[in-house]
């Protein structure tokens, strides 16, 4: 009698599961490491734009292209802000996304180890039972002659 596993379609579903969530944990890692990119340009970028206003501090500047540059430092870091904000949530989303994979892990695992104990307690009784036969199959013959 070949072994069947009783819960076969809860394990496969489990396992399903688990991959869909990677791919899903993969989607939104992308779009981390996109908006960590991102960041860092405008960081990046907003140095830049204060170090050349350094600089011109040093020449002989107007005030209108002080007023200039400083709105554009303000843009840029109202741009950080609301990059931080978003980081800040795809980064969250990654955690519970790990979360989520580390449960859906271990409750494979128990599934695998109860199908693997199952397996055994089959194997033991099919050999109990090939023993069995084979004793009474002796005992048979022994009777006979």
């Amino acid at each position: 009698m070949a072994f069947e596993f009783s819960l076969e379609r809860v394990l496969n579903l489990a396992e399903s599961e688990k991959r869909q969530l990677e791919i899903e944990y993969q989607t939104v890692y992308q779009l981390f490491e996109q908006l960590a990119h991102r960041l860092f340009q405008l960081i990046e970028k907003k140095n830049t734009i204060q170090s050349s206003l350094q600089e011109k501090f040093n020449e002989s500047i107007s005030i209108h292209q002080i007023t200039r540059e400083l709105d554009t430092i303000d843009s840029f870091d109202r741009k950080i802000q609301e990059q931080i904000k978003q980081y800040e949530e795809v980064k969250q989303r990654l955690e519970q996304f790990q979360d989520i994979l580390q449960g859906k892990n271990i409750e494979i695992k128990k599934y695998e180890r109860l199908k693997q104990s199952q397996l055994s307690h089959h194997k033991m009784n099919q050999k109990k039972k090939e023993l069995q036969k084979m004793d009474e199959t002796g005992a048979l013959k022994f009777i006979r002659q």
